[in-house]
């Protein structure tokens, strides 16, 4: 199993009824995958993916907008990409988090927005430069049992 296909069932997913129903007007996705038992360490979230997902948000102010050219060089897989360009505001932006145990298929994972994981992002930057280790609740990263606190799960059959 790879990102690849978890991206693939999240295709699927997004133009399913539960899909469509959960993007409303527009969203943007930025999409992470594990193996079941590990963590997803907040440095493979790199700054410029919140900053892009809160852009699609409005921003601080609400008035902000994601703009994003889309490549004339390898395009989509049929050579000709959909159009050249988009611009995305006051969509939602979300992470969705997959953990993924060998044998078993891509059915589940973790909608988590922007807010939220920048915030856990913060806190554990903060307890860190304050010498908070993990026993004393310092995390550098997120686990399946705190993404079920935090996010909203989905499941697929």
């Amino acid at each position: 199993m790879r990102e690849a296909d978890f991206q693939t069932i999240f295709g699927h997913w997004v133009q399913s009824q539960e899909g469509r129903d959960f993007i409303g007007a527009g969203c943007a996705f930025e999409l992470k995958f594990c193996r079941k038992g590990q963590a997803l360490p907040f440095s493979a979230i790199p700054e410029h993916q919140i900053l892009a997902l809160r852009r699609v948000r409005g921003g601080e102010e609400g008035s902000e907008v994601m703009y994003y050219k889309i490549s004339d060089v390898g395009g989509a897989v049929s050579g000709l990409k959909p159009f050249d360009c988009f611009a995305l505001q006051r969509c939602g932006g979300w992470f969705a988090v997959c953990w993924w145990q060998k044998g078993e298929g891509v059915r589940r994972w973790y909608m988590i927005s922007v807010e939220v994981m920048a915030e856990e992002i913060a806190v554990s930057l903060a307890r860190e430069g304050l010498g908070v280790g993990r026993a004393e609740g310092g995390r550098k990263s997120l686990t399946e049992a705190r993404a079920m606190k935090i996010g909203w799960l989905v499941e697929v059959e």
